[in-house]
């Protein structure tokens, strides 16, 4: 029951996708040559730019948020500095910034004309030449390469934990020196950490929308995402034909990377170079001199990033026009009203709370469910369970979006329009990964504990009153995780909103594509603010509840 009911999740987006893609639609139009789409695509010199664009869009963008992942973990897991428990905290917050209003933050720091820091540069030294110009492929790639900072930051620094500290005591006394031991010892015995961090921030790069959209779209920079939101959304009349080849191909170099990041994670014990590790675990202690440098350089960061982006945002919603000459002469909070009061605002908090609450727990149930019959366990057809359960992790998000729109064409349903296709397309996406996330410390309950239970109250009883309590931390991880992550996904929304099931991510989008920019950050602020409350509210439950099981 449970395999059929996964497939029939899974399977049907995945096929009326490769249907609509050969100009099979429900639309009314057949093509002459089922293959015209594709030919139309490759033929089209558009694409071939916006592939290139989006492979070196990835490639260095994903450098720079792993560069700056692995020094940023570096100086918190292996450097005896105050610093690290804050810079860890202040990760774990910048993970609920959504990348769109990053991205608007650089625009009122760094547009050519408006930007704060443009305007200043300017003005003291008297060019009219901007410093930097945000709108442009520099632009994207450092924008998106700082919003993924966090992200490297978080898979790069748990491997600390595994490195010997003898081999660390050694190389100081005697090759000396912070870089060379950080050269010598920890970046080889790091190497697969830090290169699955690459792969796995090349691909989110890939199958990015956010930043692209409003940086790149305005430079007339397009890489493979914003094309097919141009011929769904902007083209008139659609390309559906076109969008839908065009999503096939991401699929296929999104597939490609993730193949790449699985065969180097599967080859990763050619790497390994300890048994086991240090009893004491040590961290190196700096000089006077360049702990002040370990300071300034984290100090410049966090200023950069995301200080300054939450600053600006700030600064641009209290005023009533944007002119950086001007700040702070008419101090308002009217575009935190006029945000309120737009109609669509209300409706849109709604919705994203209805569809972030029914997607976590749609989710969490699915991907409990998978997880515990597939490996604590498993039955004859787990495997294929497992398989088609973990398909969507394939697709590239906005792909997602493109076949729950088939489908929902094709099957002619009534979730079309409706919060039902988001919650649909969202735990497509989430599923798999939420299996990812429990598996793990499912498999770490002594299954003694399970059987005996189960002796005195039966399989029902034993998974209500033994399994699910040890897991209720790991579960509340997973569905803040998820929560957060739908509520700042606007890839997915973009393509499937309508007037009646509106979310906050795409107003604040709408309201920024149509020049009101200042509501929209303002709205944007709220936002986050939000997203931070649930954080805090998820982190105060597995807190209490770690308090409970110990008292």
């Amino acid at each position: 029951m449970l395999i059929g009911f996964t497939i029939l999740l899974v399977l049907p987006p995945v096929m009326f996708l490769i249907l609509a893609s050969l100009g099979l639609g429900p639309l009314g139009y057949r093509t002459e040559f089922m293959f015209s789409n594709y030919l139309s695509v490759l033929e089209d010199p558009f694409f071939i730019s916006s592939l290139i664009n989006t492979i070196v869009f990835a490639a260095f963008a994903s450098s720079i948020a792993t560069g700056l992942g692995f020094i940023l973990a570096f100086i918190s897991m292996a450097i005896d500095t105050p610093l690290a428990t804050r810079l860890n905290s202040l990760m774990t917050a910048m993970l609920a910034l959504p990348s769109f209003l990053e991205s608007m933050g650089w625009t009122f720091l760094l547009s050519p004309r408006s930007g704060l820091v443009n305007v200043i540069f300017s003005r003291v030294i008297g060019s009219e030449q901007p410093l930097f110009n945000i709108y442009s492929f520099t632009g994207m790639v450092l924008a998106m390469g700082l919003n993924l900072t966090p992200v490297s930051y978080f898979l790069i620094s748990p491997a600390f934990s595994l490195i010997d500290r003898t081999l660390v005591d050694m190389s100081r006394v005697y090759s000396g020196g912070l870089l060379r031991t950080a050269y010598r010892i920890y970046l080889p015995i790091l190497l697969p950490s830090v290169v699955s961090s690459y792969m796995y921030t090349f691909i989110i790069c890939i199958e990015a929308f956010d930043t692209p959209a409003i940086i790149g779209i305005p430079s007339g920079i397009y890489v493979l995402t914003t094309t097919i939101y141009k011929k769904m959304v902007s083209d008139v009349p659609p390309d559906y034909g076109g969008a839908t080849a065009y999503a096939i191909f991401l699929t296929g170099l999104a597939s490609l990377a993730i193949w790449s990041y699985r065969n180097i994670i599967s080859r990763a014990e050619r790497f390994r170079a300890l048994s086991g590790r240090s009893e004491v675990f040590t961290k190196l202690k700096l000089g006077k001199k360049m702990e002040y440098f370990i300071r300034f350089f984290v100090l410049i960061y966090l200023i950069i990033h995301p200080f300054s982006i939450i600053g600006i945002l700030a600064i641009a919603s209290i005023h009533t026009f944007w002119n950086p000459d001007l700040l702070f002469q008419k101090i308002t909070l009217e575009n935190f009203i006029l945000f309120v009061s737009y109609p669509i605002s209300g409706m849109a908090v709604i919705n994203s709370l209805v569809v972030a609450v029914l997607t976590t727990i749609f989710t969490i149930t699915m991907g409990f469910a998978i997880s515990y019959f597939c490996y604590r366990k498993p039955f004859k057809g787990s495997n294929t369970l497992a398989v088609v359960a973990s398909l969507p992790l394939a697709i590239p998000p906005m792909v997602l979006a493109i076949g729950v729109f088939w489908t929902t064409l094709f099957l002619n349903t009534a979730i079309y329009g409706t919060l039902w296709a988001l919650i649909y397309a969202y735990s497509l996406r989430y599923i798999p990964l939420v299996v990812r996330l429990i598996s793990g410390p499912l498999l770490q309950i002594s299954n003694e504990i399970e059987e005996a239970a189960r002796l005195y109250g039966g399989f029902s009883r034993s998974l209500i009153y033994i399994i699910i309590p040890l897991m209720k931390v790991p579960l509340i991880y997973a569905a803040i995780y998820v929560t957060v992550i739908t509520l700042t996904n606007l890839s997915i929304a973009v393509l499937l909103v309508t007037r009646d099931s509106i979310v906050l991510s795409t107003v604040i989008y709408a309201l920024w594509n149509t020049g009101e920019r200042l509501p929209a950050a303002a709205g944007g602020l709220m936002y986050v603010a939000t997203i931070l409350s649930l954080t805090l509210i998820g982190r105060f439950l597995v807190k209490a509840d770690k308090l409970s099981i110990s008292s």
